[in-house]
């Protein structure tokens, strides 16, 4: 790390410069997590490709890293694929784009958000909450106006006690934050 001298300050000022490194310096190595399908697709690639350029990797070499973090059902997209596929990182990304990318999942989160029902001792905050990030999953391109009338009645539905959930039927409450 090197320090800058500011000549129009009397005292030096420390300010941390980043220096290149080295092709292969192993001082900057980060770990790569796994990926079992249960997290968004996009918010992982985004990860791992932000640690395959701070680990200096090349089109190979994230493709093995990348097979290499696999788990579970993403693990089984490598068996669908030819081995030259498997080791080419844009053909083993448009196969997990494919099965794991939010164009592919909306109808798994429709039908999650419809079976939704509230856990025993679970609250009513992290039920909304629950229910509002299933919902943006099942319905990217709704409006916000189409995502709380939805997001209400799915609340409504997912309360399990049927007196408790035709009282707050009954009140009729405009938005998820009158009904909870």
């Amino acid at each position: 790390m090197r320090y800058q001298y500011d000549a129009g300050l009397q005292s030096k000022v420390r300010t941390p410069q980043i220096e290149p490194r080295a092709q292969g310096n192993s001082s900057y190595r980060v770990k790569v997590p796994s990926f079992d399908g249960s997290t968004p697709w996009e918010d992982y690639i985004v990860h791992f490709d932000m640690i395959s350029e701070l680990n200096g990797w090349d089109d190979t070499a994230k493709a093995l890293q990348l097979a290499a973090c696999l788990k579970g059902i993403a693990q089984a997209v490598l068996a669908d694929l030819d081995e030259s596929k498997r080791r080419a990182f844009q053909s083993l990304t448009e196969a997990l784009t494919q099965r794991f990318g939010k164009a592919n999942q909306t109808e798994l989160y429709r039908t999650l958000v419809r079976n939704r029902s509230r856990h025993p001792g679970e609250s009513i905050p992290e039920l909304v909450h629950d229910i509002r990030r299933i919902l943006s999953r099942a319905y990217p391109n709704a409006s916000i106006e189409m995502k709380k009338t939805l997001a209400k009645e799915h609340f409504i539905d997912s309360i399990s006690d049927s007196d408790s959930r035709w009282k707050v039927y009954q009140a009729r409450p405009k938005s998820l934050e009158k009904g909870s």
